[in-house]
């Protein structure tokens, strides 16, 4: 087994109108799946473009994934988005292989004008990344 750690990089891109304006300014948290419930593992805010500096998050070696039925060849993370005036977004269980650099691009959706920005706005969205779609 290798003992070297091994990483993947993760970057995450906050848009809304569909890919029309950056979201700056949002917190992101992310949380590494461990066998004793997730730990939280950084938090960035991202710039001007929406986007956060990459991530370098541990990863299993990625010989993991050349024999069935071996240990799993990647990681999990959970990754939280927060942005003044926006709907949070909870992506739960978003692959990290070693050696591959993702961006992971999330549009999020205003508040109504109706919320009040003084409290948390109810209901938030939460997006299984690796479970098996239902067809």
């Amino acid at each position: 087994m290798d003992t070297t750690e091994n990483y993947g990089t993760l970057t995450v891109k906050t848009e809304s109108a569909f890919g029309a304006l950056p979201v700056k300014d949002a917190t992101v948290s992310f949380r590494r799946q461990m066998p004793d419930g997730a730990k939280l593992f950084a938090v960035l805010v991202t710039g001007e473009d929406g986007e956060t500096d990459p991530l370098e998050i541990p990863a299993p070696p990625a010989s993991n994934s050349l024999s069935p039925g071996g240990e799993t060849p990647y990681s999990l993370v959970n990754v939280g988005i927060y942005a003044e005036g926006y709907y949070s977004v909870m992506l739960t269980g978003v692959p990290i292989y070693s050696g591959i650099s993702s961006t992971q691009t999330v549009n999020m959706i205003p508040l109504p004008e109706s919320v009040r920005f003084d409290k948390y706005p109810s209901g938030n969205y939460i997006i299984t990344e690796s479970e098996v779609p239902k067809l």
